[in-house]
């Protein structure tokens, strides 16, 4: 039996803190190389992570059957070991199939879970809703809802969020922090709309440590599930309110943010991934690593990160 994290306290403090995603490493046939990951997440949980992210986009959850999702959990669960708490994505583009995910990964070890509303037919509200609380039913484990809207071409509002609160295990919600300007009306929006309790997040790598300074309960980091170290500087500083430290360390993160914004972040985690552990991480067809010139210049940005 694999060891969860202890935790305490609101079920809406699942989903707060640094939370590293991690890419997950693949052969050329789609299997998990458990090994390899269960390497990675064990000196990732060393580094006082808050949280792992495991199997949502950046782990490329769509590529992934039922048996090699349990594979990627059962290696996480037991690398973790508890140290950090596990948030495991339950993605899927029907509802039975992403009520099922659920349930395996609630077997499998996961402390939480996080859904995004994938469809290849964009999805209306009503069919979210019943969508959501579907999957929140699956399992006790509280769920944290993923507003993508470029991956899934529906985008939350804060009286849909309001209203998937009232299920008892929904109790965090992953936005995207797209404009650095609007960020602090966005996350006010979603307060007014959700319970106190409710934990409210950014992703988007560059743009989130200011919605941390604003208030925001987490950051969903893939930053962090390669450079723990640099986005756990970039947390303290935004959580402290320093202000000058803060612009220091994000303006060192510039080359990072670009490459980021080029390549999208799956593609950016499985090449750091590569130079960090010297060992492949090839992202799954039909997508194509990043170009050598690219690779060269994120091996620049992740060594300027360490200056």
């Amino acid at each position: 039996m694999v060891r969860r994290a202890e935790f305490e306290g609101e079920l809406g403090a699942m989903f707060t803190g640094l939370i590293a995603y991690v890419a997950t490493p693949m052969n050329a046939d789609g299997e998990v190389r458990s090994e390899t990951l269960g390497r990675h997440l064990d000196r990732l949980a060393a580094s006082g992570i808050a949280a792992v992210g495991l199997l949502g986009s950046t782990g490329s959850y769509m590529f992934l059957g039922a048996a090699e999702r349990r594979r990627a959990v059962s290696a996480a669960a037991e690398a973790i070991g508890g140290r950090a708490r596990l948030v495991v994505g339950a993605g899927a583009l029907r509802t039975d199939e992403a009520a099922a995910a659920a349930r395996d990964a609630a077997r499998a070890g996961a402390d939480g879970l996080l859904l995004a509303a994938v469809s290849y037919t964009p999805l209306r509200a009503l069919e979210v809703e019943a969508h959501v609380t579907d999957v929140a039913q699956a399992t006790d484990l509280p769920l944290c809802l993923y507003d993508n809207p470029a991956a899934t071409r529906f985008a939350y509002t804060p009286e849909l969020a309001g209203r998937l609160s009232a299920l008892p295990t929904v109790t965090g919600i992953k936005l995207i922090a797209e404009d650095r300007d609007r960020i602090g009306a966005q996350l006010a929006s979603y307060r007014r709309a959700l319970p106190e309790a409710f934990a409210i997040g950014f992703a988007g790598d560059a743009n989130s440590p200011a919605g941390l300074a604003m208030g925001a309960d987490a950051w969903h980091s893939i930053l962090a599930g390669f450079a723990p170290d640099y986005a756990q500087a970039l947390w303290s500083a935004a959580r402290s309110g320093d202000e000058d430290v803060l612009a220091r360390l994000h303006g060192r993160g510039a080359p990072l943010w670009d490459l980021l914004r080029e390549w999208g972040g799956l593609r950016v985690a499985h090449a750091a991934m590569e130079l960090e552990t010297r060992e492949d991480w090839p992202p799954q067809r039909p997508l194509q690593p990043m170009s050598p010139d690219a690779q060269d210049a994120l091996s620049a940005a992740l060594e300027r990160l360490r200056d």
